[in-house]
């Protein structure tokens, strides 16, 4: 008698549960509204409201997000630039505005790299020791007044502590408002012109100053005595010296002054790059029966915007 023998081999197989990811569920940036004078050394960055929140502690310790700015699909893409600053980084954009084309954007491709700078999420999920996100136009810009708008974009890379990784988007709108800006200032060297010995058609100066303005503009040059170099400074303008002034090497007529004797004024059209350097000298008009003595005139120079 033969006995068989059946051997049976039991194979369980236990199936894991699949490795959470750690995910965005919320992620928004409000619009961002701001002003800038071309002028100002330092714009003033404004402070925005970012909202980033992934799927829970639990699939998130240790999880670490990136940022990058680009523009939306949506963005305009004509029109003169207006370059943005977030959070002091080296990621920038454009806002448009009328005129011109030319933008330079951080693309996330480019951004999120080796070492590209990353934050940690906190308890929750929750983006808490990241920057304080701030958007701010880059200094020294000098652009026509006007509302620049672009739509642009925020991308996050949330990467967990098992390397699996998540990416999102939130769209919103920079609108910069920029407003007529006018500045003068003193050129190099003195402000002091001396004619020397009064004669007729003698000339002094000549001195610099410059103006700074992104519009068409008005200089507003204000006698102290009318025009006329006074005897110690303190006598009435008839009885002074009267002389001409002479702006960027061109006689200023008194026909065009304003029906304030003290005053005239000269238009100029908007700089190129916003600066143009001007000089100011003057030219002695005829003149009769003077007394001897030192004759002296104040001049001031304002700058006003032309619109």
């Amino acid at each position: 008698m033969r006995l068989a023998m059946l051997a049976v081999l039991g194979v369980v197989a236990y199936a894991l549960p699949a490795q959470a990811q750690c995910t965005l569920t919320q992620f928004t940036v409000p619009g961002v509204t701001t002003s800038y004078d071309p002028f100002l050394d330092q714009a003033s960055p404004v402070p925005v409201g970012l909202t980033l929140q992934t799927n829970g502690a639990s699939d998130c310790s240790g999880a670490r997000v990136e940022l990058a700015l680009t523009y939306a699909p949506s963005s305009p893409q004509t029109g003169s630039q207006i370059h943005l600053k977030f959070a002091g980084a080296d990621l920038a954009a454009s806002v448009t505005g009328p005129g011109g084309q030319n933008y330079t954007v951080a693309d996330p491709a480019n951004a999120f790299v080796d070492n590209h700078t990353s934050y940690p999420l906190g308890r929750g999920g929750l983006l808490s020791a990241g920057p304080a996100m701030q958007i701010g136009v880059a200094s020294g810009q000098t652009v026509p007044p006007g509302s620049y708008n672009a739509e642009l974009q925020l991308v996050a890379k949330v990467t967990d502590a098992h390397g699996e990784v998540s990416q999102s988007s939130a769209p919103f709108s920079v609108t910069v408002n920029v407003k007529p800006s006018v500045r003068v200032a003193a050129g190099s060297g003195g402000l002091l012109i001396d004619v020397g010995e009064l004669r007729p058609g003698a000339q002094g100066g000549p001195v610099r100053f410059d103006a700074y303005s992104n519009v068409d503009y008005t200089l507003r040059l204000i006698s102290d005595n009318d025009f006329a170099l006074v005897r110690n400074g303190k006598g009435a303008p008839g009885e002074g010296v009267p002389y001409q002034p002479i702006v960027s090497g061109v006689p200023v007529d008194s026909s065009a002054s304003a029906s304030n004797q003290r005053i005239r004024n000269v238009e100029f059209t908007a700089p190129g790059g916003g600066l143009r350097h001007h000089t100011f000298a003057v030219r002695i008009l005829p003149f009769s029966g003077l007394r001897a003595g030192d004759y002296l005139d104040l001049m001031t120079v304002e700058i006003r915007a032309r619109i």
